[in-house]
């Protein structure tokens, strides 16, 4: 260990543990160029068989499908660690990975993913010397690695997780189109409590923003400061990770589900009503796109609607969320009015090898110029990030080139929930100029014939 701490206790010792734990993981030793020397520990307990201990630090460490990053191991110790230089900007998330003899990375590439997964499953473990709450994601915890202060602050994430009985509703959406049933949250964030016909915005992953890393409190404190205008919010939950990867792609049924039969349904009392809005027309509609299967119809859907169903709506979405909040701005041109997209998953191709970049330019002969104007995308990736980041460059460049309002920003980062989320806060304040349109630097060539 090149930088061990300045400890009297012998390394490994209880009491150099102790004051491990006192100090908390990881240490965060700041440098002079702008950078930190962070190093983290984990103990290994008594009588195991520990063989390896991995680290995965979102977009940091390389894709342990590539190549896993082990932590080193002292010798005749139960110290294990690993060291690494940062910029003081960072902030991001990490989790261990301790594997017995026998658990061990496979040779063969095919089997490696699935070995990650299950290893993750089986073995994955937040730091438990890390004084920053964890939170989770998938089926594990992820510990936090912040070295710069965050937009939304931990006392407000602790005053979010008390709105339970609050402003913020639960309710429980079954729904006929999609045939499962997930939890929606509900906000109302109105300064002087008289507005109506609020906009309204849409989260996905809803779970993570009014749980895991609760942004309520944030919107609420910014409403009323005036620094967000008076609106609605509404949080969905993703299920499963098969589920997510199935709806939150272009599926064209998760949307109709969510215009036509949730919205109507909410009630803003925390209750989702009976459903009694779908009309014949929609019916029907809804029968053709399941029926069609395809993602990309050869003309937007803006035809389906009901009397109640909303307009002016902003998605945000990350990941296959971009994905879903870009393909839904693009299929319902008039209902949707701004998308947030952050490191959209823009590599995905339907079964017959479209993509939505290319969606982007042939909805736009059905929706015309004029129509493309009335929606605003922001695509947001992180600096840390690399074929997501490529990914968002390019369906921002094509967004550009078929008429769209489009702007592009990158932040401090990778493909992480505490970046997304530190990007997204930052970000909602901040109105869209009006008649600006992003272009990429001239690296990707757009066929928009």
């Amino acid at each position: 260990m090149k930088h061990a701490p300045n400890f009297r206790a012998a390394i490994g010792s209880e009491a150099w543990w102790q004051q491990i734990a006192r100090r908390g993981t990881p240490l965060i030793e700041r440098l002079h160029n702008g950078y930190c020397r962070v190093t983290f520990y984990w103990r290994q307990p008594q009588d195991s068989a520990i063989q390896t201990v991995y680290i995965d630090c979102w977009s940091l460490t390389p894709h342990p499908v590539e190549a896993p990053t082990a932590m080193l191991h002292i010798p005749a110790s139960d110290v294990w660690y690993w060291e690494v230089c940062l910029p003081e900007t960072w902030q991001g998330s990490y989790f261990f990975i301790p594997v017995a003899d026998g658990d061990g990375f496979p040779v063969h590439h095919q089997q490696r993913r699935a070995w990650w997964v299950n290893a993750i499953a089986l073995f994955g473990e937040a730091d438990p010397y890390n004084p920053l709450p964890s939170y989770t994601s998938g089926s594990h915890a992820l510990s936090r690695l912040l070295l710069k202060t965050s937009v939304c602050s931990l006392a407000s994430e602790t005053r979010s997780a008390a709105l339970a009985d609050g402003p913020l509703r639960l309710a429980h959406w079954h729904s006929h189109c999609l045939d499962n049933q997930r939890r929606v949250w509900q906000l109302h964030c109105d300064a002087d409590g008289a507005q109506t016909d609020l906009p309204l915005l849409i989260f996905l992953d809803g779970a993570i923003w009014a749980e895991q890393l609760p942004v309520v409190n944030w919107l609420r404190e910014q409403t009323h400061a005036g620094l967000l205008p008076a609106a609605r919010y509404v949080f969905i939950e993703a299920l499963d990770s098969h589920t997510r990867a199935d709806e939150l792609t272009c599926n064209p049924t998760f949307w109709l589900a969510v215009l036509l039969e949730l919205l109507p349904q909410l009630d803003w009392q925390g209750n989702i009503t009976p459903l009694t809005l779908l009309n014949h027309r929609n019916t029907e509609a809804l029968r053709a796109v399941a029926q069609a299967n395809t993602p990309f119809p050869d003309e937007p859907l803006s035809a389906i609607t009901t009397a109640s169903c909303a307009r002016g709506i902003t998605l945000i979405g990350q990941s296959f969320g971009g994905l879903a909040a870009c393909y839904a701005g693009l299929l319902f041109p008039d209902r949707v009015s701004r998308v947030i997209s952050q490191s959209g998953s823009f590599w995905w191709q339907s079964p017959q090898g479209a993509r939505l970049d290319h969606f982007a330019a042939t909805s736009l002969a059905a929706t015309g110029r004029a129509r493309a104007g009335e929606v605003q995308f922001l695509l947001q990736a992180g600096r840390f990030e690399s074929d997501m980041r490529c990914e968002s460059q390019r369906m921002s460049a094509a967004l550009s080139a078929s008429g769209y309002t489009t702007h592009y920003q990158e932040f401090e980062g990778g493909h992480d929930w505490l970046c997304w989320r530190e990007a997204l806060l930052t970000a909602l304040p901040q109105p869209y100029p009006a008649a600006t349109r992003h272009q990429c630097e001239g690296v990707f060539h757009v066929d928009v014939q």
